[in-house]
């Protein structure tokens, strides 16, 4: 999330719940501006840090495990788990190993970047040195080896939970 989305979203749900919870109506433009700055000044740290979380840890390990529920779990009627049931017992899964999954993350993110990096570096689009189909073939293929690891990543974890 970006510092100016960062920014628009606390303040939007800041003064979207003063609003809402308040008892006063109308509420005066120039209070609803102090209300939520206030909140805002306050909870703008926390917030960057949810921010982070959500990015690198909830939201990537949270959709993947969730991947991995639909793909392995089933009810009752031996049907699949799927959408936001399979998010939420991949939340639950996750409960207490938040740690170990944003490092996960975050060396799949660092492996994502490092795949990148021979590509751009050799410039592996441009046509006229002759190799580009190897170097995108290539490319393309460390990428998918990236994954699979991923995957397996966390399957392991999900057996793990």
């Amino acid at each position: 999330m970006a510092g100016s989305d960062l920014l628009t979203t606390t303040t939007v749900v800041a003064a979207s719940s003063i609003v809402y919870t308040s008892e006063e109506k109308p509420l005066g433009l120039l209070y609803l501006v102090r209300r939520s700055v206030k909140i805002c000044k306050k909870r703008v740290g926390g917030c960057l840090i949810t921010s982070l979380y959500v990015l690198l840890c909830k939201w990537s390990a949270g959709w993947n495990m969730g991947m991995v529920v639909s793909v392995l779990e089933e009810d009752e009627d031996g049907q699949g788990i799927y959408g936001s049931d399979a998010l939420s017992l991949s939340a639950w899964y996750g409960r207490g190993h938040e740690k170990r999954d944003l490092w996960m993350m975050l060396v799949f993110l660092v492996l994502a970047l490092a795949m990148r990096i021979p590509c751009l570096y050799s410039k592996c689009s441009q046509s006229w040195s002759g190799n580009g189909v190897l170097y995108t073939g290539l490319y393309v293929g460390l990428i998918c080896v990236g994954n699979v690891l991923k995957w397996v990543a966390c399957v392991v974890c999900y057996h793990d939970c």
